[in-house]
């Protein structure tokens, strides 16, 4: 008996184990897709204005024949150039898609190794059983890998502040209550002594 509760307790650390890569890869993608997206409204937001710029540009040079205003126009509009050429270069808008979508992904298999966890501490089921359920799981996961999209160390970075710092992954009992609806929140049975009037 003493050792099938050691196996539990093997299989369960494997696949804790198993349960915070998965925690990390999603919240690395999570944090990729973000910076993607801030970066393509970035972009686009600068591309808007020398746009702007630079027609008013042309507008001033008709009027006024002034150096300056040809000079600025010209270097607004390289830049407006630049930005339109990078945009089409690098698809940012579809990278932070991409990785959106491998995040959402992982977050899925992340909540099926955390069943699989209170599953081994129910013991809902042998030891062989839930064995084989964590070397499915993990093949799917290996397979899911494999069609993320790559990311960079900033993303690795900004995951770890997330994870570490601001404990984006954890939520106290208050936290919780608070986005359960009321019949499921934790609430404080309050016994009365015999004699006590209710």
């Amino acid at each position: 008996m003493q050792d099938e509760e050691q196996k539990y307790e093997l299989l369960e650390k494997s696949v804790k184990d198993t349960y915070a890569r998965v925690v990390w890869t999603h919240k690395i993608q999570e944090k990729q897709g973000d910076i993607y997206a801030g970066r393509y409204a970035v972009m686009q937001t600068v591309q808007v204005v020398t746009t702007a710029i630079t027609s008013a540009g042309i507008i001033s040079a008709i009027f006024y024949d002034e150096t300056w205003v040809r000079v600025i126009s010209a270097v607004v509009s390289v830049v407006s150039l630049f930005i339109s050429a990078y945009l089409k270069s690098f698809d940012l808008k579809s990278m932070a898609a991409n990785h959106k979508t491998a995040a959402n992904k992982l977050l899925a298999k992340r909540d099926q190794f955390s069943n699989l966890i209170v599953r081994i501490r129910l013991r809902d089921g042998t030891v062989h059983d839930l064995m084989t359920a964590h070397e499915k799981l993990t093949d799917e996961l290996h397979s899911l890998y494999q069609e993320c999209p790559q990311t960079t160390s900033k993303a690795v970075h900004k995951a770890g502040i997330a994870l570490k710092i601001k404990n984006d992954n954890t939520f106290d009992e208050d936290e919780l209550d608070k986005l359960l609806p009321d019949p499921l929140k934790n609430v404080t049975v309050q016994t009365t002594n015999e004699g006590d009037e209710c």
